[in-house]
C-alpha cells in the first residue's frame, strides 16, 4: 500500500529547509569557536535515559539539545546556545520520533515567533510520524514536549547550523550523569515503568 502525503505535509517538508536557510542569511559561515568538527559515528547512537531526573544547562553559556524523560511516555526537549561564550547565534533543526510507538501529542514551550514546531515525517516515512523544531536562539531556551507511547524509545536527530554532525551536542541523563551523543541520530530508551 502506498502512503500519500497531504498537501500540508508536502508544504511543511519544503518550508523547513527554507526557514533554516533564511535564518542563516548573513550569518558568518565559519564555525563557532566552541563547535567541534569531530566526525560522527556511523549509525545511530543508542543509550538509556533516566526517568524523572533533570538538569539545567545555562542559556547563553552551554551548547546543546537536552532531552529529559519525565515518565509515562513524556519527554521534554530543550535547545541551548553558547552565544555569550562564542559570540554566535544558533540555528537548530531537531526531529524526534517514537521508535516502536507513536508520537501522540506535542506542545511548544518557550518558543519565539521565529521558531517553528510542527508534525513532520521521519526520513524513511511518507507520513508525519514525528515532531520537528527549527529554532534560532542566543541566550534563551527553546523547548517543546512530546507524549509518546509509554515504554518506547525516542529517536532524536539534531543539526546545528546545518553541520553534518551535531550528535556531540545532544545531551541526556544516564545513570545520573550528563551524557553526550556520538552520532547525528540518538535513540534513547527509557526504563521500564
Amino acid at each position: 500500500m502506498t502512503r500519500v502525503s497531504s498537501p500540508m505535509q508536502k508544504l511543511q517538508s519544503l518550508l523547513f529547509p527554507l526557514a533554516l536557510a533564511l535564518a542563516c542569511f548573513g550569518c558568518d559561515s565559519s564555525s563557532p569557536p566552541t563547535a567541534s568538527t569531530t566526525a560522527c559515528d556511523a549509525g545511530p547512537n543508542s543509550a538509556n535515559i533516566d526517568v524523572g531526573l533533570s538538569t539545567d544547562l545555562s542559556a547563553g553559556s552551554d551548547l546543546g539539545v537536552l532531552v529529559e524523560y519525565t515518565g509515562d511516555g513524556a519527554y521534554r526537549i530543550e535547545n541551548y546556545c553558547d552565544s555569550l561564550v562564542s559570540g554566535y547565534s544558533c540555528a537548530w533543526d531537531v526531529l524526534v520520533t517514537s521508535v516502536d510507538g507513536t508520537v501522540d501529542s506535542f506542545e511548544p514551550d518557550q518558543l519565539e515567533r521565529e521558531d517553528f514546531l510542527a508534525a513532520a515525517p521521519s526520513p524513511d516515512a511518507d507520513m508525519a510520524d514525528g515532531v520537528r523544531l527549527t529554532s534560532f536562539n542566543t541566550t534563551d531556551i527553546d523547548a517543546f514536549t512530546v507524549k509518546t507511547t509509554p515504554g518506547t524509545a525516542l529517536r532524536v536527530e539534531a543539526y546545528l547550523d546545518v553541520q553534518d554532525c551535531s550528535g556531540q551536542y545532544v545531551h541526556w541523563l544516564q545513570d545520573g550523569a550528563l551524557t553526550d551523543g556520538t552520532s547525528t541520530v540518538t535513540i534513547l530508551q527509557p526504563p521500564a515503568e
